[in-house]
């Protein structure tokens, strides 16, 4: 899209020293016709890099997507792996009768973590 924009500005450039240095028509006809063929060219490149760009975004999204449901699904597993292990040391510990490692605190804090 840039190399069809950088050949429209030099036809226009072109085209406007002709007109400026007040050649006939004939002489700046041709370099007219090419100005619009070039803005249709350039105007047929916005459109695909328009497409292509949405296409991309649409890719990122949905990528995007994915990598948020994974790490929320591992966010989940780790939560509970986190509340099996320590469901099953505060289990262990009342089944042996003993006392949390931690104390009392200790407890309240895995009562929070709960």
């Amino acid at each position: 899209m840039t190399g069809v924009a950088r050949e429209l500005l030099l036809v226009t450039r072109s085209l406007a020293d002709a007109v400026a240095a007040n050649l006939p028509p004939e002489h700046w006809q041709g370099l007219l016709d090419a100005r619009a063929e070039r803005w249709e060219r350039l105007r047929a490149a916005r459109a695909a890099w328009d497409e292509e760009t949405t296409a991309l975004l649409r890719a990122v999204e949905a990528a995007d997507g994915e990598v948020l449901a994974q790490l929320a699904a591992m966010r989940a597993e780790v939560a509970a792996e986190l509340a099996s292990l320590v469901g099953s040391r505060r289990l262990s510990a009342y089944q042996k009768g003993a006392e949390h490692p931690h104390g009392d605190r200790g407890s309240r804090f895995v009562d929070q973590c709960r």
